[in-house]
């Protein structure tokens, strides 16, 4: 009987140093701890399926997307570039190298790497979300085994460039813009941003006067300027059309000036100002634009005097 009590007492220590040792979820506590990276040391990211590769590159301080080069939604790609960076792993999951359960297999992972020139910083492969949605399924460089990283940013990483290039033309603020000039066929118009005292103790009030000193229609003014300040292009084109007599220019001031030159009929094609690629314009934003400019030309002799009557 004491034997058996010895062999029993025996057991239950074995039982109990190795609950005691493993961890709760059954993963080893012996995880690969990452270096984190940082995010001003990365000048290059790909994101790497079996089917295709999606580049980011840094030119001077700005990410591009893609071999074209084309502008990046800085943020979220800085955001991506400090997610695979600051990467935690908190839990080895299997060690059974069988990863579709995981979207971890050749036809769905998708591989993560950031480079400074030649040099991998990162290397690591994503999955999907765990059930937890708190942590991904991932697999580092040198290594088979499926781990929990540390947030859900499976949808995050993808090869979908349409995700990441930036559209934006022009970032203006209408209210700093203080001229405007204007070129389309016949039409040439300088116009300046001035104010006029409000009618019984009202608050000044802002005014357009061409080169001619005639007041044109505020309303048509601001429309214009409207919906070029914050202006967004349907695709960024390789090549300007650089040869071609542009059949609209327009020149914003602000603290400088800022060109918009668009060629063509719809959809139309245009170059402007510290955008190295040229870009076309949806139909309707390109319609929107020259509705807008013909609208100054069709404003009436008498509104165009009214301020010296």
């Amino acid at each position: 009987m004491k034997k058996e009590t010895i062999i029993l007492l025996a057991l239950i220590v074995a039982l109990s140093a190795y609950l005691f040792l493993r961890d709760t979820d059954g993963t080893s506590y012996e995880l690969p701890v990452l270096d984190t990276v940082s995010a001003g040391d990365v000048d290059r990211m790909e994101i790497k399926t079996q089917a295709e590769t999606l580049l980011f590159e840094k030119e001077g301080d700005e990410w591009t997307v893609d071999l074209e080069g084309f502008p990046a939604k800085q943020e979220q790609v800085t955001k991506l570039v400090e997610t695979a960076g600051e990467m935690t792993l908190t839990a080895m999951v299997s060690e059974a190298e069988s990863y579709n359960r995981y979207d971890l297999d050749p036809g769905t992972a998708k591989n993560v790497r950031l480079y400074k020139g030649e040099t991998v910083l990162r290397d690591v492969t994503v999955g999907k979300a765990a059930p937890s949605m708190g942590h991904t399924f991932v697999t580092i460089e040198g290594d088979k085994k499926v781990y929990h990283a540390k947030g859900n940013f499976a949808s995050q990483f993808t090869t979908d460039s349409n995700r990441f290039i930036d559209k934006t033309v022009f970032n203006l603020v209408a209210s700093e813009v203080n001229a405007l000039a204007v070129t389309m066929g016949e039409t040439d118009l300088a116009l300046t941003r001035a104010t006029e005292p409000g009618e019984e103790g009202a608050a000044p009030k802002t005014i357009w006067k061409d080169q001619n000193g005639n007041t044109l229609s505020a309303e048509k003014v601001d429309k214009l300027i409207a919906s070029l300040c914050r202006l967004s292009c349907d695709t960024w084109l390789m090549e300007e059309k650089k040869d071609e007599t542009p059949a609209l220019s327009v020149v914003l001031t602000t603290d400088r000036p800022y060109t918009l030159k668009l060629f063509g009929d719809a959809p139309m094609h245009g170059t402007a100002t510290d955008q190295r690629l040229g870009f076309t314009l949806s139909e309707a934003k390109g319609a929107d634009i020259l509705g807008a400019v013909q609208a100054l030309e069709e404003t009436p002799q008498a509104e165009l005097s009214q301020a010296h009557e």
